[in-house]
């Protein structure tokens, strides 16, 4: 039998209505079907679960489980995050009310921040994302844009099977975590394609330039040096590249045990003090990168 697991806790004060009936357990039955909800910024998260004990706050999810058995989850709070789903089975008009309520609200809420992006934004956005031929890989899937891409010819050429699918709360057209030498590309083409820095980090207006100190500084030491950037369209229409990551998977030596998380290479201490003090944004992550953007 599968182990009973904790269930994530969501922001229940926001997945709440008036209405409270369905966080006492006798709302509850034994296999009533239900929604577990959960609002993060503007998006409403809806896991489908059953009813596994009303008396322990415990719901059976077939889609959170990973396999075949349906796997019991004890829920945080017990059932203030869940709610009916309505089904022929049961009929609850407290928890359809705070569904539609919940849901109007995030659809409310997703037109509002989407509408931060022009409509010639979102159709730049559309045209590139039909502009790239997805390859299964091992992994996952790798893109490239084709003639079509309304993009530089060698922006086109370097990312040749690079780009990642990356989803996020802006129009994201792709990510690139292939070692490319980005600093020397903008040297090479200037004004083809702007760079746009995370300004929340950007405290003296000159983040790139760190990025590209701490890059070049990491490539003079002889190792790999990867700096992960993301094609993003900007809200009125312009394709720009932002940086997320530099660093090097030389620089951690962590091992699969979970007590060496992350195992810095001491032969690049001095190395790794320089290029923390370069950029300003951060300590070095697991896997040997420093994050250059809050997102």
């Amino acid at each position: 039998m599968t182990a009973l697991r904790s269930m994530p806790a969501g922001p229940s004060d926001s997945a709440r209505s008036t209405t409270e009936a369905w966080e006492s357990g006798d709302h509850w039955n034994i296999g009533d079907r239900a929604v577990w909800v959960a609002q993060t910024g503007h998006r409403l998260i809806e896991f489908e679960v059953t009813i596994a004990s009303p008396d322990n706050g415990t719901v059976l999810s077939g889609s959170l489980s990973g396999g075949n058995e349906r796997e019991p989850f004890e829920l945080p709070g017990r059932f203030g995050n869940v709610r009916h789903t309505g089904s022929e089975q049961r009929y609850c008009l407290p928890c359809a009310r705070s569904l539609h309520e919940l849901r109007t609200q995030t659809r409310r809420w997703t037109d509002l921040h989407w509408g931060g992006w022009s409509p010639r934004a979102h159709r730049k956005h559309a045209l590139l994302q039909a502009s790239i031929e997805w390859q299964r890989v091992i992994g996952g899937f790798r893109g490239t844009f084709t003639r079509a891409a309304d993009v530089p010819d060698w922006l086109r050429q370097v990312t040749a099977g690079a780009l990642i699918r990356s989803y996020s709360d802006s129009l994201r057209v792709a990510r690139i975590e292939e070692p490319i030498d980005w600093p020397t590309m903008f040297t090479d083409h200037p004004g083809d394609l702007r760079i746009v820095v995370d300004k929340s980090l950007d405290t003296d207006g000159d983040l790139w330039s760190r990025i590209t100190k701490a890059y070049n500084a990491i490539g003079d030491s002889g190792i790999a040096a990867h700096l992960t950037v993301d094609l993003e369209v900007t809200a009125d229409g312009e394709l720009v590249l932002n940086p997320y990551a530099v660093g090097s998977a030389e620089l951690d030596t962590t091992t699969d045990d979970p007590e060496y998380y992350l195992q810095l290479d001491p032969r690049h201490a001095a190395l790794i003090d320089h290029v923390t003090a370069t950029l300003s944004t951060g300590p070095l992550q697991p896997a040997g990168f420093w994050p250059v953007t809050s997102q």
